[in-house]
């Protein structure tokens, strides 16, 4: 292992996306261990390849089975599809995946048809993570005002907004429990993220296939001088969104 931190990659996709993206978990695993990673949450890649989210959903927690020291699934759904969703997050849950992750671009949902989710995660106190970026369906300014009806339930933004970035540090201001992870953004744009909402506020995600861990380690390694900074982001934030102790 190439570096002496505990690394916890809350962001990798599993399947074959629409979007020609690939992510074989004999591939993600070995990227994984080149960078060090000792754990990941793996979710779903988008149904865009005539797959369901209820047979990804099955995949992702065959690998929790065959790797639980490795693997942390998460289920993800399209809310559009209104009591059919919450019927696969509870099956899901009962099964023993621990979150849920939501693509509004995706799965073209609105913040209104995700409400409902978003109140049984923040009940049963699992985990969510929410693609952002700076479209109108995924703009953290939208969600950020449906997850103060939320107050209790633990999210991580994902790309943290990418070109809506800089309007993170006031969206989240009073929003503490919100956190974002950098993944896919620029050495620059992580830099402001991380001097403007503090490291206690980052995790550390590297969205494969579209980005690799490796290079998501080596970017905020570059940023984080500081030991106990990297810490945090790298290991103690991500258990505190997954409800683990540190």
């Amino acid at each position: 292992m190439p570096y002496a931190e505990q690394i916890l990659d809350v962001h990798c996709h599993v399947g074959h996306g629409g979007d020609g993206g690939v992510s074989l978990w004999e591939e993600l695993s070995a990227s994984l261990e080149v960078a060090g990673v000792t754990q990941a949450v793996l979710v779903p890649i988008d149904n865009r390849a005539g797959e369901t989210y209820p047979q990804q959903n099955d995949r992702i927690l065959e690998l929790q089975q065959r790797a639980p020291d490795r693997v942390i699934g998460f289920c993800r759904v399209d809310p559009s599809e209104g009591p059919a969703a919450m019927r696969e997050v509870e099956r899901c849950l009962q099964r023993g995946l621990h979150g849920i992750k939501l693509h509004p671009v995706s799965d073209r949902c609105t913040t209104g048809q995700a409400l409902d989710v978003l109140r049984l995660a923040e009940s049963r106190r699992i985990p969510v993570m929410i693609h952002t970026d700076h479209r109108e369906m995924c703009h953290p300014t939208l969600w950020c005002e449906m997850l103060a009806q939320v107050p209790n339930l633990r999210v991580v933004l994902t790309h943290a907004g990418k070109d809506a970035y800089r309007l993170l540090p006031e969206l989240l201001a009073d929003l503490p429990h919100v956190m974002v992870d950098t993944s896919c953004l620029s050495y620059f744009r992580s830099r402001f993220v991380i001097e403007h909402l503090g490291p206690s506020r980052v995790v550390y995600g590297s969205d494969y296939p579209y980005s690799l861990p490796q290079l998501e380690v080596e970017k905020l390694r570059l940023i984080l001088p500081d030991a106990v900074d990297r810490a945090s982001v790298f290991w103690h934030n991500a258990l505190t969104w997954l409800g683990r102790s540190t």
